[in-house]
Formats: C-alpha cells, sequence, structure tokens
C-alpha cells in the first residue's frame, strides 16, 4: 500500500502558496509618487482598496521642493476652491479636481487635475484665488511586491509542479 503522505504535503504547499497570492480583501496599497515641474516632489502614499473607481488616501509621505511631508491635509476647506478628497482615481487622469492635499513644515499643498492639466496650489502664496497653480505631471506607480510574496508564488509553482508530476508517475 503506497503512503499518502508525501501527496499530501505537496499539496498542502501548493494550496498555501495559492493562499499566499491571494491579497487580504482590505490590504492597503503602496504607491511610489512623483511631481515633476517648475516644483519638484516624490514619496509613497499609501491606499485602500479600489471602490468606485478610486483609491481613497491614508497616508502621504516624501518629500516637496526638498521640505518633508508631514502628512495628509485633511480639512477640505484648507482649499476651499478643490474640497480635496483624497483620492487617487484608478484610470487616467489619476487626480480629479479635488486632489489631494498635503503637509509640510510650514505650508499646505494641493496636487489636483483640471482642464486638461495637474497643478499644485501652495496654500499660504493663493489665499484668495487659488486657481491650478504651476502646471507640472503627477505619477503614481503601484510598488512591487514585496520578496515574501514572490517567495510564496515560487512556492506555489513549485508545489504544483510536483503534485502534477507525482499524479503522472
Amino acid at each position: 500500500m503506497k503512503s499518502t503522505l508525501p501527496g499530501l504535503v505537496v499539496a498542502g504547499f501548493a494550496f498555501a502558496g495559492i493562499l499566499g497570492l491571494c491579497p487580504a480583501a482590505q490590504a492597503d496599497l503602496t504607491w511610489n509618487w512623483s511631481w515633476t515641474g517648475t516644483d519638484n516632489g516624490s514619496g509613497t502614499l499609501t491606499t485602500g482598496p479600489l471602490s468606485g473607481g478610486s483609491y481613497p488616501i491614508t497616508g502621504f509621505n516624501g518629500t516637496f521642493n526638498t521640505n518633508p511631508i508631514t502628512g495628509l491635509d485633511t480639512d477640505p476647506m484648507d482649499f476651499a476652491d478643490f474640497n480635496n478628497d483624497n483620492l487617487l482615481l484608478s484610470g487616467s487622469p489619476q487626480l480629479d479636481l479635488g486632489g489631494v492635499a498635503f503637509l509640510t513644515a510650514g505650508d499646505s499643498f494641493n496636487f489636483s487635475f483640471s482642464g486638461g492639466h495637474y497643478g499644485v496650489v501652495d496654500k499660504l502664496s493663493t489665499l484668495g484665488d487659488q486657481g491650478l497653480g504651476d502646471q507640472g505631471t503627477f505619477l503614481a506607480t503601484l510598488s512591487v511586491p514585496e520578496p515574501a510574496s514572490v517567495a510564496i508564488f515560487a512556492t506555489a509553482l513549485v508545489g504544483l509542479g510536483l503534485f502534477r508530476r507525482r499524479k503522472r508517475v
């Protein structure tokens, strides 16, 4: 009588690997962002899961014009012309008129999209007529999966290969 234990072990590894590929239902996503134009900045932003065509931005880090970003500006009235909604859109453009607002040590800024262009507005220098401010380019790309996720995927492939090979013999 053949032992089924090796087959069960291989199947268990394959099943565990496949489960590892399934993202958690409410997992946060990390994106790399950049702004280029008259002003420059880059960093990472964190979003919740896709909902209704957009990702709610829950964290915003990096530097803007060499100043460290201290976090999101969640007060929609700081940019009354925009009512910043802190949403990252799933298509192009990646921001809407509400855009994303963030804080530095001495100021608050808003990246937004209107009239076919991205713009950045500085709260301190634009009180009154905020307009689009300086134009630039905003880009957010999903970060590469961490090595642990890649290792789980590789384990799943090996497990499936061994399981399939064992069935043929």
